[in-house]
């Protein structure tokens, strides 16, 4: 390896670790400590998209952004513009800058899915964290002696990660084995999202692997399937979600009956998705506090309604666009996670680590195509 491919190296494992640290530190009172890391993180990754060659979507993307946030910083409070520029800022930038760089550092991620076992198993058997007190942590500190967290302190982003992991360990290296153990791990953490949109990521796995196979017959599985998979569950809900929600509560222990009541009543409320219209972007706490102000007894929970807000509709459409249209084989797992949060957008390292998989899996695909027509 030469001098300049070694300092880029150098260049991506540090952008890589300051959105590790980004995502962690986001869910402890250390605070500061974030934000010194994310402005760095910002210096670095706008450094590194002046380095690279740009394509029509890249440009579509920052050009939006920019423009976008120009409005922002007119009509918000410069806190407001300053979180909103920050979120889309780090997301637009990565997901750019890594759209043909492959870096993966192995060894760190190793150590991260050791760390979220070794932390969740704890957790799960013991009923508290590590730090019984848990005194470091933030918003969520009542998960703490509740249920397993996980590395990234939040069971809902623990969760988050291992899911991506078992959807590029599946469809590359076919260990099945080692997805069970990992499985296993996020049944542990008890994140309803994650595992359902694995799930239905899977699914469309098998029904790939089932058009390659009946690929004489041009059958041609495409979005049409892909939408059947989404809204097929989604009609179902509409009409027996009452039903399923006693039937929950009846089993008594942990069903999470409560958060799928409050995603369930809010996602067939229309009041939630009437004020996503606006082009500019708004402060997210604001607008929860003015649906709980006006109607709700809970702020919204839906993912894709927090994404229209601070980001503003159009750049929350060109940013769904290009999600689906680069992750070939995340975007259903990404759209079915929209339904309740959107990490990958306001955490850059779960974006990257999705960009790196869909990546390797791209690779392997191309490969295998190769090897067949050489057949």
């Amino acid at each position: 390896m030469d001098q300049t491919s070694k300092r880029l190296n150098r260049y991506n494992y540090y952008i890589v670790v300051l959105m590790l640290a980004s995502a962690i530190l986001g869910s402890t009172i250390f605070g500061t400590f974030q934000v010194i890391c994310e402005i760095i993180l910002f210096v670095l990754l706008i450094n590194g998209v002046f380095h690279i060659k740009l394509n029509r979507l890249d440009i579509l993307l920052l050009s939006t952004f920019l423009i976008i946030s120009m409005f922002s910083l007119l009509r918000n409070s410069f806190i407001d513009f300053a979180l909103n520029f920050k979120i889309y800022g780090l997301f637009v930038f990565t997901l750019v800058y890594f759209r043909k760089l492959y870096f993966y550092p192995r060894n760190l991620i190793r150590i991260l899915h050791i760390s979220n076992f070794i932390l969740v198993f704890h957790q799960f058997i013991t009923g508290h964290f590590v730090v019984e007190s848990a005194w470091f942590f933030g918003d969520y500190k009542g998960y703490a002696n509740d249920r397993p967290v996980g590395v990234f302190l939040v069971p809902h982003v623990s969760a988050f990660f291992i899911a991506v992991y078992v959807i590029y360990i599946i469809r590359v290296n076919k260990a099945y084995a080692r997805s069970l153990f990992f499985l296993i791990l996020l049944f542990m953490i008890s994140s309803l999202t994650s595992t359902v949109a694995l799930f239905v990521q899977l699914s469309q796995q098998v029904l790939d692997f089932l058009a390659n196979k009946l690929n004489f017959l041009k059958i041609n599985i495409g979005w049409s399937v892909k939408l059947v998979l989404i809204f097929v569950p989604i009609l179902f809900l509409s009409i027996y979600s009452p039903e399923l929600l006693e039937y929950l509560k009846a089993q008594g222990g942990y069903t999470r009956y409560y958060s799928l009541e409050i995603l369930l009543n809010q996602f067939f409320d229309s009041r939630f998705f009437a004020d996503i219209f606006d082009i500019v972007p708004r402060s997210y706490h604001t607008y929860l506090m003015q649906q709980e102000k006006i109607f709700a007894d809970f702020g919204n929970e839906i993912g894709l309604v927090k994404v229209f807000v601070e980001g503003g509709f159009i750049l929350g459409l060109v940013t769904l666009f290009a999600l689906i249209s680069r992750l070939k084989y995340y975007n259903m797992f990404i759209f079915v996670t929209f339904l309740h949060y959107s990490f990958v957008i306001n955490m850059p390292f779960m974006l990257y680590l999705i960009m790196m998989y869909n990546f390797q899996i791209e690779r392997y695909e191309l490969e295998k195509k190769i090897e067949q027509s050489n057949n």
